[in-house]
C-alpha cells in the first residue's frame, strides 16, 4: 500500500494542480487584450484572414498612441490554440464557453508539460525522494502558476517547451537522427512561439560542447547544431517584421533602467517560493531582501553541485535574465516562468545540501523537539505545506474576486451598442483597441483615452491632456465614437451615444464647436 501511494502521489500533486488553477479560473477575461490578438490569429488559422489581420492591425498600432503591441504576435500559440478551437468547435461551444474551455485546454497542456519536468527531476535527484517532491510542488503548486491559469496567454505554453527541450536534451536517444529533429522541432516552435526561445540553441551548443569535452567523440554534432541553428533561425525569420514599434523601446535603455530592472527581477525571482510570505516581509523591506538574499546563495551553492547539465542551463538562464534587464519594459513574473523550473532545480539541491550538511545535524541534536518532527520528511512536508497553503490562499482569493474585466455586463453593453448602432465603417477609440476590433469588427484605436484621469487603472496614462486637445486628436485621426470609463473629474459636451453604469460612449462630430465649459460630474 504504501509502495502505491508513492508512485500516485505525483498523480495527486497534479490533481490539486489542475482543482487550485481552476479555482482562479473566471468565465471571460481581465483587460489585457493580447488574448484578443492570439484568438484572432487562430481564427486565421482556420478561417484565413491572416494578411488582412496584419494589415488592420497595423494600422492600429501605427496610429494608436503608445506602445500596445505587435503587428502579429509569434504564431506559435495562435496556432496551438487553433487545434483547440477546431475540436471545441465540432462541439458547438463559441463565445465566453469557447474562452473558458481554451484556458483550461491551456492549463492542462501545461501541467501535462510537467510530466517531463518530473522525469528529469527523477533523474537529477535520483534516489532523493525529498528533493524531488519539493522542486516539483514548487513549480505545480505555486500561486502564480495557478493565477497564470486564468490568462489566455502564451506563458504556460513556452515553459512547457522549454521543459521539453531539457528534458530531451538529457535524454538517451537510440540515433542521432531521431535526437536532432526533436530537438531541431522544440527549438523551431519554441522560436515561434516567444522569439527568446532562440536561446534553446545556445543551451544546445554548451551541452554538446560539454558532452565533446568529456568524451571527445564528435560524432554527428555539428550537423545537429546546425539543424538546430536553422530550426531557431527559421522561426525568427517567419516573424520578422510582425514587431511593430516596440523597437522604440530600445532607444530607452540605459544604465539607470539596466540597474532597476535587475532590481526587479532578482528580488522578484528571489521571492518566489515564499510569494505571500515576501509580501508581508515587504513591510520590513530589509527582512524581504535577508529572504531575497538567501535564495541567490542557496542557487549558487545548488549550481555548484549540480552535475555537468548545469552549463547549458546557466546559459539560457543567463540569456533570458540579461534579455529581461536590458528591455526597458519591464514584465510580471509570467516572463520568469520559463526560467523558475531550473532555478528551483539549484535552489533545492542548495537548500538541501546546507539541511544535510547544517541543518539536519542541529536538528538531531535537540532533544527538546520530539522525535517525529526531528525528520527529514518533516521538513520537506513543512515547506511543502507552506507552499500549498500559499496556492490555497490565492484559489480562495480568486473565486471571490471577479476577475472577468473584459466581458463584464456594462462591457457587454458596449459591445452590443457598437455592433448594433456603429456602421462598420466608422472609427472608434477605446483603451483596448484589439480588444474592441474582435468583438465587433468595428476599426479601433487606442487615442486620447488618458482624458482626465485622476489614476492609473485599467488604461495606461501616457500624458494628461485638456480637453480641446483631445478632441482635436481625435478629429485628427477622424475617430467617430469616443468610448471612456466612468470617474473623470468632468464628461466632455459631446453627444453622448450610449451609456451605462461604466462606461460612456460619446459621439465625435467633425463640426468645430465649444468643446469645454460643462461641469457636469459623474
Amino acid at each position: 500500500m504504501n509502495q502505491q501511494l508513492y508512485k500516485y502521489q505525483w498523480i495527486i500533486v497534479l490533481l490539486v494542480a489542475l482543482v487550485g488553477g481552476g479555482l482562479c479560473m473566471d468565465m471571460g477575461h481581465e483587460w489585457g487584450d493580447d488574448f484578443a490578438m492570439y484568438l484572432n490569429q487562430a481564427q486565421c488559422w482556420i478561417g484565413g484572414g491572416m494578411d488582412a489581420l496584419y494589415a488592420t492591425n497595423k494600422v492600429c498600432m501605427d496610429t494608436s498612441e503608445g506602445l500596445l503591441g505587435p503587428y502579429l504576435y509569434p504564431q506559435g500559440f495562435p496556432l496551438f490554440l487553433s487545434f483547440f478551437m477546431r475540436l471545441f468547435g465540432l462541439f458547438g461551444l463559441q463565445d465566453l464557453h469557447l474562452l473558458y474551455c481554451l484556458k483550461w485546454a491551456n492549463y492542462g497542456v501545461f501541467l501535462l508539460g510537467l510530466l517531463a519536468y518530473l522525469r528529469w527531476l527523477n533523474g537529477v535527484f535520483e534516489g532523493h525522494w525529498g528533493k524531488i517532491f519539493l522542486g516539483f510542488v514548487l513549480i505545480a503548486w505555486h500561486p502564480k502558476i495557478w493565477e497564470a491559469a486564468d490568462r489566455l496567454n502564451s506563458d504556460l505554453w513556452f515553459t512547457a517547451l522549454v521543459i521539453l527541450f531539457f528534458y530531451a536534451l538529457n535524454t538517451h536517444f537510440k540515433g542521432w537522427l531521431s535526437r536532432a529533429l526533436t530537438l531541431s522541432l522544440l527549438v523551431f516552435v519554441a522560436s515561434a512561439t516567444r522569439s527568446n526561445g532562440v536561446f534553446l540553441v545556445g543551451a544546445w551548443f554548451v551541452s554538446e560542447w560539454v558532452e565533446y569535452k568529456k568524451t571527445g567523440k564528435v560524432e554527428n554534432r555539428v550537423v545537429s547544431l546546425m539543424m538546430g541553428t536553422m530550426a531557431g533561425l527559421f522561426a525568427l525569420y517567419a516573424d520578422a517584421g510582425n514587431g511593430s514599434n516596440h523597437w522604440q523601446l530600445l532607444k530607452e535603455i540605459d544604465a539607470k533602467t539596466i540597474v532597476h530592472n535587475l532590481g526587479v527581477y532578482v528580488e522578484m525571482a528571489g521571492s518566489y517560493p515564499y510569494w505571500h510570505i515576501a509580501t508581508i516581509m515587504k513591510l520590513f523591506h530589509p527582512l524581504l531582501w535577508l529572504a531575497v538574499l538567501a535564495f541567490w546563495i542557496l542557487v549558487v551553492v545548488g549550481f555548484r553541485k549540480h552535475n555537468a547539465e548545469k552549463w547549458a542551463i546557466g546559459v539560457f538562464v543567463m540569456l533570458n535574465f540579461g534579455l529581461y534587464v536590458i528591455w526597458p519594459s519591464v514584465q510580471g513574473m509570467r516572463f520568469l516562468f520559463p526560467l523558475l523550473p531550473f532555478l528551483m532545480v539549484f535552489f533545492v539541491a542548495g537548500l538541501g545540501s546546507t539541511w544535510t550538511n547544517h541543518g539536519f545535524p542541529w536538528l538531531i541534536r535537540q532533544n527538546w523537539i520530539p522525535r517525529i518532527f526531528r525528520n527529514t520528511q518533516f521538513a520537506v512536508g513543512l515547506v511543502v505545506g507552506v507552499v500549498l497553503f500559499q496556492g490555497i490562499m490565492t484559489s480562495v482569493f480568486y473565486t471571490i474576486l471577479d476577475t472577468n474585466q473584459a466581458f463584464s455586463k456594462d462591457m457587454q453593453g458596449v459591445y452590443d451598442f457598437v455592433q448594433s448602432k456603429v456602421p462598420i465603417d466608422r472609427r472608434i477609440s477605446f483603451h483596448k483597441p484589439r480588444l474592441m476590433r474582435y468583438v465587433t469588427g468595428v476599426e479601433t484605436y487606442k487615442i486620447a483615452t488618458d482624458y482626465g484621469k485622476n489614476t492609473q487603472g485599467d488604461e495606461m496614462v501616457s500624458a494628461s491632456r485638456g480637453l480641446n486637445e483631445a478632441i482635436q486628436k481625435l478629429r485628427e485621426n477622424q475617430i467617430d465614437y469616443w468610448v471612456l470609463k466612468l470617474g473623470r473629474a468632468e464628461k466632455p459636451v459631446l453627444p453622448i451615444a450610449f451609456e451605462n453604469a461604466e462606461f460612456v460612449v460619446f459621439e465625435v462630430p467633425p463640426n468645430k464647436g465649444s468643446l469645454t465649459g460643462s461641469g457636469k460630474r459623474d
